[in-house]
């Protein structure tokens, strides 16, 4: 079987002004998006027992979607419920190696 690793990276979790500082450890993964000319790279917190992945509007809009055109869904969780919309989908997008990307 095939793995990817990825770096597990620093985050601070306290208010900068508390001393000492504390911080976790999260997994995150690079994220790379196209749409036609349009690219968009960010770090993405892996979350292996998502059954769907969510990104933040200025995402979708930064890639030129207009994200309240998209259908409406509540996405819930154990921090509560939030309503979202569904825009993109990843049927049919290319994928390409971590190395070749």
């Amino acid at each position: 079987m095939q793995q990817i690793k990825f770096p597990y990276l620093k985050y601070i979790i306290t208010p900068p002004t508390q001393k000492p500082a504390k911080y976790v450890y999260r997994p995150v993964i690079p994220i790379k998006l196209f749409l036609d000319n349009r690219v968009i790279t960010f770090d993405s917190l892996v979350d292996s027992g998502a059954d769907e992945c969510t990104f933040p509007a200025w995402i979708a809009k930064t890639l030129g979607h207009d994200v309240y055109k998209g259908k409406q869904k509540i996405f819930s969780g154990i921090g509560g419920s939030v309503l979202a919309y569904l825009r993109l989908k990843a049927d049919g997008l290319r994928y390409c190696p971590l190395s070749q990307c």
